[in-house]
């Protein structure tokens, strides 16, 4: 295949991710309510380990969210979550991160490092394996 032929092609194929792109974009959120994080949740251009710790808000507001909904984050924001979040019997319920991290700032504990992987006083207590259900 020729140069110009590849170029061409190339062209082409960019054109139409373009256009395609274009023409999926809306049809990504239409009728979704969005519900963008509230303000009094704590968050910070760039993480700090000054932060507090906002694992409990943040997975109230996950547990709050509608189905058929849009997440919204703050743009760029940084948010501190040191305990496990999770999402669950969510359907068509669509994040927009809009560039912001979610920031594990510690070792997950927090206390003194008695070995390798024993810690003790932990302040930021593992959650029991044991009783976690599917």
């Amino acid at each position: 295949m020729k140069f110009q032929t590849r170029a061409f092609v190339m062209l082409a194929t960019a054109v139409l991710v373009l256009v395609a792109g274009f023409s999926v974009v809306p049809a990504l959120t239409p009728d979704r309510a969005v519900h963008v994080i509230p303000a009094s949740i704590a968050h910070r251009d760039k993480c700090d380990t000054s932060q507090p710790d906002v694992s409990a808000q943040v997975q109230k507001w996950f547990d709050a969210l509608p189905n058929n909904s849009v997440a919204e984050l703050g743009v760029n924001q940084c948010y501190r979550l040191e305990l496990p979040v999770t999402i669950g019997a969510k359907t068509n319920v669509l994040f927009d991160g809009r560039g912001s991290t979610f920031a594990s700032l510690t070792d997950g504990c927090d206390g003194t490092r008695v070995g390798d992987k024993r810690f003790r006083n932990c302040r930021f207590a593992a959650p029991d394996w044991r009783t976690v259900q599917d």
